[in-house]
């Protein structure tokens, strides 16, 4: 083959496939990458991207307002800004908004005030560069900040039920801390967690609100302050309670009453009962126990136990009673022989038993006013042995009754030997 024949082969392969659709088509696409990376890749010309609504970062702890005691007065601290930015095209293609990081200039703030701050926008690759901000300043007021600690006052509105009463309260916690601008700090003169007593007849334990109130009674602004707790638990104990009379009882367990001439006076005449409602609402009184007149020789105070009640609580648990024996009275001592004693009364003696009594003499005082003095003799006095309840030594108490003398009583305790016959 010659070389005409050559290039005529040559010339008619290109040309078949220069005429070939898809071949022109695979190959302008070919061209066109290749275009696009060089212009992309080697001339990379300048562009510029914007960005709507980029967050700032308020970061203010360590800033200098900060470390000098300011603080900020913001009631909204979501801002943001609007950014421009320019740089290789390559670079703006795969950027994004997380590469911005916008924060503020506080520098500038030495004294309380208010001040235009500076935005400031950095951007994590050096070959971009922004080129608008919008807003560029802030206005913000700055001032002095202070940190107090108030107790939690307890207040209580309404009425309990009758007969209920407040008997103790706390809160818990007993104190909170309030951080904010100095003169809204400063202007709080109490801290209230307030309860409804109103038809509360069991205790309550509750987690409350609380208030801050200035020296007028009004609720402080608190837009700026930091507060430690904004509610307490507050634990009230609330009991029914209801003063009862307290009841002195003279008694003589040898014999008389001595009544009108020896009295009582009590240091206190009411206690106050502390139980529940169903059981208190029965009583009225208390009787206190009794005091033997048989062991009283001259005017005395004597301190008495109150009984106790299962499920109440009184105030105080000992009462002081003043015990006076007039001076009009008088003692008279009677003697007994064997034979006088013999003929006593026996009381309560044991079936198909003959007791007898041993002792070999007796002397009995008995007590009661000068006027009635001249009724006290053997005659007029009747001398009992109980045999129902023997003494420790196996004695038997001697029990003295008159129905000759209006008032009287054995002073002293006596008792007796007996044998059963």
């Amino acid at each position: 083959m010659n070389r005409k024949q050559t290039f005529s082969k040559i010339y008619e392969f290109f040309n078949k496939i220069l005429k070939n659709n898809t071949f022109l088509k695979f190959f302008s696409v070919f061209l066109a990458i290749i275009a696009w990376m060089y212009i992309l890749y080697v001339v990379d010309p300048k562009n510029e991207a914007h960005f709507d609504r980029v967050p700032v970062n308020l970061s203010f702890e360590g800033s200098v307002p900060d470390r000098n005691g300011y603080m900020y007065l913001m009631t909204d601290t979501n801002l943001t800004v609007n950014v421009t930015v320019s740089g290789p095209r390559s670079k703006l293609l795969n950027l994004s908004a997380d590469a911005l990081s916008v924060s503020l200039d506080m520098n500038s703030v030495v004294s309380p005030g208010t001040y235009g701050i500076n935005v400031i926008v950095n951007v994590s690759d050096d070959e971009i560069t922004v080129t608008d901000v919008y807003p560029k300043t802030f206005t913000i007021e700055f001032t002095r900040k202070i940190t107090r600690t108030f107790p939690i006052n307890v207040v209580s509105t309404g009425t309990l039920p009758e007969g209920y009463t407040l008997q103790g309260q706390k809160v818990s916690p007993a104190t909170v801390q309030v951080t904010g601008p100095s003169e809204t700090v400063l202007s709080i003169q109490q801290v209230n967690l307030t309860v409804s007593l109103t038809n509360r007849k069991e205790n309550l334990t509750e987690m409350l609100p609380l208030t801050f109130l200035n020296e007028a009674g009004e609720n402080v602004d608190r837009r700026y302050l930091t507060i430690s707790d904004t509610e307490a638990e507050a634990s009230l104990d609330i009991v029914y309670q209801k003063q009862l009379s307290l009841l002195p009882t003279l008694t003589n367990q040898f014999g008389g009453d001595e009544r009108a001439y020896i009295s009582t006076e009590l240091s206190q005449q009411t206690v106050t009962a502390t139980g529940p409602e169903h059981i208190l609402s029965a009583l009225e009184s208390i009787r206190l126990p009794e005091i033997d007149t048989s062991q009283i020789y001259t005017s005395q105070d004597l301190t008495l136990t109150i009984p106790s009640i299962e499920g109440i609580t009184f105030d105080t648990n000992e009462v002081t009673v003043r015990i006076t024996v007039r001076d009009d009275t008088e003692v008279t001592t009677l003697r007994y022989s064997q034979a006088e004693i013999r003929k006593f009364i026996f009381l309560n003696a044991p079936s198909g038993t003959t007791p007898i009594a041993t002792s070999e003499s007796l002397l009995v005082q008995i007590r009661t006013t000068k006027e009635n003095a001249a009724l006290v003799t053997k005659e007029n006095v009747n001398c009992l042995i109980d045999l129902s309840a023997p003494n420790a030594d196996g004695s038997y108490p001697l029990i003295v009754s008159s129905s000759a003398i209006p008032s009287f009583g054995v002073l002293g305790e006596y008792s007796l030997k007996v044998v059963m016959g």
